[in-house]
């Protein structure tokens, strides 16, 4: 039987990765946002640790072959832990993210917007100045762009005037590069697009893609079933609408379900 590779966010944002794994193999999948206490950004470090444990639990249960932590302030504050509790190899998304920023920077100025959570750990920045301690980081946290998004708002006026606002806080930071920080904001990538002139020659990251290369080595010989097994810990008919709308289901085995945590 083929191991399936976890996916876990604090919300729909994960679908971001998912997507991109998807479109490289039909290795089964499983997928949980703990949509209850979305968002994770404005939570204690604390906080975020044990949620995320809580939520790989769920999938631990199912044996994967590996979990990507596809939530940034998850994986700021919870990656190590999650990595020494599990015997399965559980990967997360800043240092893929902060590596392909680095490889893009000509100009050594990188823009990163993100969670307050996110922002606020530094992680970024450190891993980021790992590589070259000469590059400027500058971050900005986005609360509520998590929010909109995560409420099914991804190409529609509110959210651009939203990703507008955000982007005016970077002042007159001439940077060269833009990290979505938040593995929500990729679902609004066409709008980031449209506000950032094409002149400026602004590379923006998705550390999705650096992130689903290191799984390859995980994906099923096989091919797979196609299977996905997604898990919500609030409302999931809202949750299966927005995931509907960003993923391409029409030929995978697709399972909704709500599932409990925290005693809830």
């Amino acid at each position: 039987m083929t191991k399936p590779i976890g996916f876990f966010d604090s919300g729909v944002g994960g679908l971001s990765v998912l997507k991109v794994a998807m479109e490289q193999s039909n290795t089964p999948y499983l997928y949980i946002g703990d949509t209850l206490r979305v968002p994770y950004g404005v939570r204690t470090p604390e906080e975020v640790k044990r949620f995320t444990l809580e939520c790989i639990d769920l999938m631990a249960a199912q044996d994967p072959a590996a979990v990507v932590i596809a939530c940034n302030t998850a994986t700021a504050y919870a990656l190590k832990a999650a990595q020494a509790r599990y015997d399965f190899p559980v990967i997360g998304v800043i240092g893929p993210g902060a590596r392909a920023a680095v490889e893009k920077s000509q100009k050594k100025k990188i823009a990163l917007l993100a969670t307050e959570g996110t922002v606020k750990s530094g992680h970024y920045r450190e891993t980021i100045r790992s590589y070259d301690p000469s590059i400027e980081v500058v971050g900005v946290g986005a609360p509520d762009l998590v929010v909109a998004i995560q409420d099914g708002h991804m190409d529609d006026a509110e959210v651009e005037a939203i990703i507008a606002r955000y982007l005016e806080e970077f002042g007159d930071f001439d940077y060269d590069t833009l990290i979505l920080g938040c593995t929500h904001f990729p679902l609004a990538r066409s709008v980031f697009e449209r506000l950032i002139p094409a002149e400026r020659g602004v590379a923006i990251i998705d550390p999705a893609v650096p992130t689903v290369q290191q799984l390859e080595a995980y994906f099923a010989p096989d091919g797979g079933d196609g299977s996905i097994q997604f898990m919500a810990t609030d409302d999931i008919v809202a949750f299966q609408n927005i995931a509907e709308r960003v993923l391409d289901l029409s030929g995978s085995k697709s399972v909704f379900q709500k599932v409990n945590v925290g005693g809830k």
